[in-house]
């Protein structure tokens, strides 16, 4: 079966065994060596878990452009350890999910281009030349801070402060932002980005919106990801990465004392990225202007980095540290005094979409122009969104046949009462009557027709609001068998 072949090919461009195969999708061994061999059916709900985890809707999963996955490149540039820690916290999933949308916007920006709306093409300063990550950390933050200079001398940044990271990837780079939570994307992971099927950068918001000083670290270092870093020798711009949380409180230059130990050359990556980030923020020329040597212990100093360029307290130790190689014991003492950053709450860059995910201002905007354009039908657009036909669409500047269900909440709860019939008994021609709302549940009544033309009462499907089958409060009437 071409599904089947489908799964063994993925599996191989992952560079997957066939046990880490079954780990990632919870799957057992043997019973996906069986659906690999086409010598068991298809079950819907594995190759949804398969989608997901490789980035993709099962459509795109059978499609033959699968192995060509973003998700796949990744995946072979992790060792094992890594991938059993993303299995263990689910994160595979929270990464997939952002690779998904991914490619929904690289749909849209599509479907733009055909209707004649100017085309999504990448800026120029998307283009920079990649940068090999040198194998010393010296040269690596030299490199690093000369690559974060260059870059903000070509936006014409100056010396303040960047107003707004997420107004500069979001609307100058034309780079769209995806933001998840704790509860979506595993917090020891702050971020991750891609170039393909479109440039895109995921925030994981594991300090709240509140937290806007970690968010512009975050953008910034996925842009560094962006600009340089690619995971092929051979195949130019490809690159796809998450980034794991990095504590450097108690260890200089944010060294390891976290999870996911990724292989040198990406933790080398990882490094150079934060510096790049605390330089493009914070521009050591600028701080060497503002503070001397003599003061930059200080609590003065720390207060006036952070406020003069929007930065978290860690990020101005850091700096301090760096540019004025402070000793162990003198960067020690400064983390011990505690103190905050001093920072007001209201922030551009605390401006992060709410609701359910997928948050992406993106996103969002191209899905209100094609519906509003006529471009796009009702159903897909909740298909991009991971609404059900029976929500309404969170946009007041639709008009409202646009706004409304597809689908009455009643229509969708037949259609689920008449899928776990089927799986009850094939042989019965199942009826149902319109389900009734009663509190907490969904009610609906079953029943068939006899040989006489009558109708045969067969029970009651009992449900919940949200359309889950109540096992323990359903009754039905089954043929002897």
């Amino acid at each position: 079966m071409i599904q089947a072949r489908k799964l063994r090919e993925l599996r191989d461009a992952a560079g997957f065994t066939l046990r880490q195969m079954a780990g990632l999708l919870d799957e057992d061994e043997r019973a996906l060596a069986a659906l690999e061999s086409a010598d068991a059916p298809l079950d819907p709900e594995l190759l949804d878990r398969c989608a997901r985890a490789f980035g993709m809707t099962v459509e795109r999963l059978l499609s033959d452009d699968a192995v060509k996955a973003p998700a796949l490149l990744l995946f072979r540039s992790l060792n094992p350890e890594v991938i059993s820690e993303l299995r263990a916290r689910r994160a595979h999933f929270g990464l997939g999910d952002f690779l998904r949308s991914t490619w929904d916007l690289a749909e849209l920006a599509a479907l733009r281009a055909r209707k004649g709306d100017e085309p999504w093409t990448p800026p120029d300063e998307l283009d920079g030349a990649l940068q090999r990550v040198p194998d010393g950390d010296p040269e690596l933050y030299r490199q690093a801070e000369a690559l974060a200079d260059q870059l903000r001398d070509r936006l014409d940044l100056g010396d303040a402060a960047v107003p707004s990271m997420i107004e500069l990837l979001e609307t100058r780079l034309r780079v769209p932002i995806l933001w998840s939570t704790p509860d979506e994307v595993d917090a020891n992971i702050d971020g991750a980005s891609t170039r393909e099927p479109i440039p895109a950068v995921l925030v994981n918001l594991v300090g709240g919106r509140d937290c806007w000083w970690r968010t512009r670290m975050t953008l910034a270092h996925e842009l560094c990801h962006l600009l340089f870093d690619t995971l092929s020798e051979t195949t130019q711009r490809r690159m796809v990465i998450f980034s794991p949380h990095r504590d450097p409180s108690r260890h200089g230059h944010g060294r390891p004392n976290r999870l996911y130990q990724l292989p040198d050359v990406l933790e080398r990556m990882e490094r150079r990225a934060n510096a790049f980030a605390a330089h493009f923020l914070a521009p050591g020329r600028v701080i060497r202007s503002l503070v001397s040597r003599s003061e930059a212990t200080s609590e003065k100093a720390l207060t006036l980095l952070c406020q003069h360029f929007c930065i978290g307290r860690t990020t101005a130790i850091n700096q301090l540290t760096n540019i004025f190689a402070l000793s162990r014991e003198e960067r020690a003492k400064m983390i011990d005094r505690g103190g905050s950053e001093s920072l007001p709450q209201d922030h551009p860059d605390a401006n992060v979409p709410r609701g359910r995910a997928p948050r992406c201002k993106t996103l969002h905007a191209w899905i209100d122009e094609a519906l509003s354009r006529g471009w796009l039908s009702n159903v897909r657009a909740r298909d991009y969104l991971g609404r059900s036909p029976t929500e309404s669409l969170p946009w007041n500047t639709l008009p409202h046949q646009s706004q409304a269900p597809v689908l009455p909440e009643a229509a969708a709860v037949r259609l689920r009462v008449h899928a776990y019939l089927g799986r009850q008994d094939l042989t019965v021609r199942w009826l149902v009557d319109e389900p009734i709302a009663d509190g907490g549940r969904w009610r609906a009544r079953v029943f068939d027709i006899d040989p006489n033309g009558q109708r045969r009462n067969r029970g009651e499907v009992v449900l919940t609001r949200a359309r889950e089958v109540v096992p323990a409060e359903t009754a039905l009437d089954l043929p002897a068998s």
